[in-house]
C-alpha cells in the first residue's frame, strides 16, 4: 500500500493541532491587520429628477428663491470614515467641497441623518458648491445629506486629508444584485474550501504518515484561499465587523470540516477493508498449498 495506516501518537496530535490553530489565526490575523487604514467613503445613495424639461407641463412656471428653473434633481448622499483610525479636524487642509462638473446651481441642502447623533456637521452653499466644514470623523461615524440642483449629474467630492491619497467614491450599481449573489457563492466556496484542506491536513496527520510536501502544499492554498475571501469581503461585500464574518465563515467552515471527515472516514475504512482483504487471500493460499500435511500453518501479520 501506498500510504499505511499509523496509530496516533502524541506528537502527530500537537503537530496536528498547532497547524489547525496557525492556519485559522494567521489569516484572520493579516485580515484584520489590513483595516488598520484611514479611509473616507462618498456613496450616492439617491438620485432622481423631478422636474425636467421634457416632462414640464406647458404654461407651468416653478420657481425657488423667485427664480425660475427647468429642471430639478434630488440627490441623496453619504459621507463615511470607512477606515478603522480617526479622522481629526485638523487632518483637513481645506473644507469638504460637494459640487457638479457642469457647474450647475445647488438650490438647497439639509443634513438628514448623523451618526452618532451628536456628531457636528457644518454646511453651507457658495458658489455653486456645497462647502463642509472639518470635523472629527470615528471609525463608522457617518452623515446624509439631502441636496436640490439643476443638475442631472451625479455630484462629485473635493477634499484633502492627511493619510488618504483619494475618497472612494460609490455610485449605484444596475447589476448589484447578481454580482453580490455571486461574490457571496465565491467566499463561501473559499471558505468551505479551506476548512477543507485544513481538516484534511490535520487527520492525514493524525492517521497517515507524514508527507511534508503534502501539509506544506495543503497550508499554502488554504492561506490563498482564506486571504482571497477576505479581501472579497472587504473590498466587494463590505464587511469590517467580526461578528457578520463569523456568520458567514461558520457554515462554510462546518460544512468544509464534516465533508473532509466524512471522506477521509471512507478512505480508512476502505484501507482496512483492503489489508483485511489482503490477509484472507493469504491465509486461504496457504491453506491449500500446505492442505493434507500433517501439521498446522499460523500466519501471523507484522507492522513494518
Amino acid at each position: 500500500m501506498e500510504e499505511k495506516l499509523m496509530s496516533p501518537n502524541n506528537k502527530k496530535w500537537v503537530i496536528s493541532t498547532v497547524l489547525a490553530i496557525v492556519a485559522i489565526i494567521v489569516p484572520y490575523g493579516i485580515y484584520f491587520l489590513s483595516l488598520e487604514n484611514k479611509n473616507m467613503d462618498f456613496e450616492i445613495i439617491s438620485h432622481s429628477g423631478l422636474v425636467g424639461e421634457k416632462n414640464i407641463i406647458k404654461g407651468l412656471e416653478i420657481k425657488i428663491n423667485d427664480e425660475a428653473i427647468k429642471t430639478l434633481t434630488f440627490h441623496s448622499f453619504i459621507i463615511r470614515n470607512s477606515g478603522s483610525l480617526p479622522i481629526l479636524s485638523k487632518d483637513f487642509e481645506k473644507p469638504i467641497k460637494i459640487y457638479f462638473k457642469d457647474n450647475s446651481t445647488i438650490y438647497s441642502s439639509e443634513v438628514k441623518r448623523k451618526q452618532p447623533s451628536n456628531l457636528s456637521v457644518i454646511s453651507r452653499e457658495s458658489e455653486n458648491c456645497l462647502l463642509i466644514e472639518p470635523l472629527l470623523l470615528n471609525h463608522n461615524d457617518e452623515f446624509v445629506i439631502d441636496l436640490y440642483s439643476s443638475s442631472t449629474e451625479y455630484p462629485a467630492i473635493d477634499a484633502r486629508i492627511a493619510g488618504i491619497p483619494a475618497i472612494d467614491c460609490k455610485f449605484p450599481k444596475s447589476n448589484k444584485m447578481s454580482f453580490i449573489l455571486f461574490t457571496w457563492v465565491s467566499v463561501f466556496f473559499l471558505i468551505f474550501l479551506y476548512a477543507k484542506l485544513v481538516t484534511y491536513t490535520c487527520l492525514r496527520i493524525k492517521y497517515f504518515s507524514i508527507n511534508i510536501l503534502i501539509i506544506i502544499e495543503n497550508f499554502v492554498i488554504g492561506l490563498i484561499c482564506i486571504f482571497s475571501a477576505g479581501m472579497l469581503m472587504k473590498f466587494v461585500l463590505e464587511i469590517k465587523s467580526f461578528s457578520s464574518i463569523c456568520v458567514i465563515s461558520f457554515p462554510a467552515c462546518i460544512l468544509g470540516a464534516l465533508w473532509c471527515g466524512y471522506r477521509m472516514k471512507r478512505r480508512i475504512k476502505s484501507s482496512n477493508d483492503a489489508t483485511d482483504s489482503l490477509e484472507e487471500q493469504t491465509e486461504n493460499v496457504v491453506e491449500n498449498v500446505f492442505k493434507g500435511y500433517p501439521f498446522s500453518v499460523t500466519i501471523h501479520t507484522f507492522d513494518t
